[in-house]
């Protein structure tokens, strides 16, 4: 399988060092290895991650997704 080169190579490195943190963090947390602070920083970082991912989603037209709009829906009987 070859792998096209990133367009945007910054944001390449960036995504990639976000996904190898959260999954060395994700590991600990499974086996039950972080204590209450570590999981809170945890926790923090995984919503961090979140807001970055949403900011290139809006900004870079990601192929394949379409933003949500947040629209009032009035509540299915």
């Amino acid at each position: 399988m070859t792998t096209a080169q990133p367009r945007r190579p910054d944001l390449a490195r960036e995504l990639i060092a976000r996904a190898q943190a959260s999954a060395t963090h994700r590991a600990q947390r499974v086996r039950n290895q972080l204590d209450a602070l570590q999981l809170g920083q945890s926790r923090h970082a995984d919503h961090a991650n979140t807001k970055v991912l949403r900011r290139i989603l809006a900004e870079h037209n990601w192929p394949g997704h379409r933003p949500r709009r947040l629209e009032h829906r009035p509540a299915q009987r």
